[in-house]
C-alpha cells in the first residue's frame, strides 16, 4: 500500500457575529440610587413599624372626621387594609427592579425600560402614600411626608441613569 503525502490545509479564520466576550455595561449609577432607594423604602417601612400605633391612631381619626357614619371596626380594617397595600406594592416594586437591576448588569437591551416602568409605578405608588399617610406624618416626626417623595425621586434617578448608561 503506497502512502501519499496529505495536501496541505488551507488557511482560514473564523471571526463571530457576535462576540461572546463583550465588556459588562456601566451600571454603577443606576444600581447605587435603586439602592438608595431601597433603603428609604426600608427606611419608611420601618418607621410605620416603629410607630405603629399612633400612626394607626392617626389615620383612624382622620377616617373618622371625613367620614362621621362609618363604624370604628370598618375604620379600623381600612387602615389596616391601606397599610398592608402600600407595603405589599412598595415590596413587589422593589423586588422588581431588582430583577431588572440584575438584566441590566447583564446587558439585557430592555431593561433600562422595564426600569422606566417600575420607576413610574413607584412613583404612584409614593405618591399615593404619602397622600394617604400625611395625616400620620406627626406620629414618625415627618418621616411619612417627606420619605415617599425620596423614595420616587431615587427611583427616577436611577432609571435615568439606566437610560444613560
Amino acid at each position: 500500500m503506497s502512502t501519499r503525502p496529505q495536501p496541505p490545509r488551507p488557511e482560514f479564520s473564523v471571526t463571530p457575529l457576535h462576540p461572546t466576550a463583550s465588556p459588562a455595561p456601566r451600571v454603577g449609577a443606576a444600581v447605587s440610587a435603586w439602592v438608595l432607594s431601597f433603603v428609604v423604602f426600608a427606611g419608611l417601612l420601618g418607621a410605620v413599624l416603629l410607630d405603629r400605633e399612633p400612626v394607626r391612631d392617626a389615620l383612624e381619626h382622620s377616617l373618622r372626621s371625613a367620614n362621621p357614619g362609618t363604624t370604628a371596626e370598618s375604620i379600623a380594617d381600612t387602615v389596616a387594609l391601606t397599610l398592608a397595600g402600600f407595603a405589599a406594592a412598595g415590596l413587589l416594586l422593589v423586588l422588581l427592579a431588582v430583577v431588572f437591576l440584575e438584566l441590566l448588569r447583564r446587558g439585557h437591551p430592555r431593561a433600562p425600560l422595564a426600569l422606566a416602568v417600575v420607576s413610574a409605578a413607584t412613583v404612584v405608588t409614593a405618591v399615593a402614600a404619602r397622600s394617604v399617610l400625611a395625616d400620620a406624618g406627626d406620629a414618625t416626626a415627618g418621616v411619612l411626608l417627606w420619605a415617599p417623595l425620596l423614595w420616587a425621586g431615587l427611583t427616577v434617578v436611577g432609571a435615568v441613569a439606566a437610560r444613560r448608561r
